[in-house]
């Protein structure tokens, strides 16, 4: 199976069909890291987006372009130290934060009764 990079989402074509399948009535789409599948979300769907973010710079560039999102994207910068490609932390320097970037946007939120839960590992 071949991986498409050059689509909005780096993944494979059944992938990509699988999420797109069951994120198409979402209302609402938490992710952890800004990308391809954001854009998905985007265009195929009316739902609002919370994205969580390792890199201030990176969230910063998406904030700036909010007239590509307008108001349906929200970002929630973690703070777990000097963030390289795809988010991931330079060193370990920051070690002791890196458990909230995937748990401080849930004491931020309410996710409210009846969540539809979607995993796209």
């Amino acid at each position: 199976m071949s991986v498409i990079t050059t689509n909005i989402m780096h993944a494979t074509t059944r992938e990509i069909n699988l999420f797109t399948k069951h994120t198409l009535d979402l209302k609402s789409y938490l992710e952890f890291g800004c990308g391809g599948s954001t854009f998905n979300m985007f265009y195929l769907t009316e739902a609002n987006v919370i994205s969580v973010e390792s890199d201030f710079n990176f969230a910063r560039q998406l904030l700036n372009n909010l007239m590509i999102f307008g108001n349906r994207l929200n970002i929630f910068h973690v703070n777990i130290g000097a963030a390289k490609e795809w988010g991931v932390p330079v060193d370990d320097s920051s070690k002791a934060s890196f458990s909230s970037y995937s748990s401080a946007i849930f004491n931020a939120i309410n996710s409210g009764g009846g969540a539809k839960l979607i995993l796209f590992l």
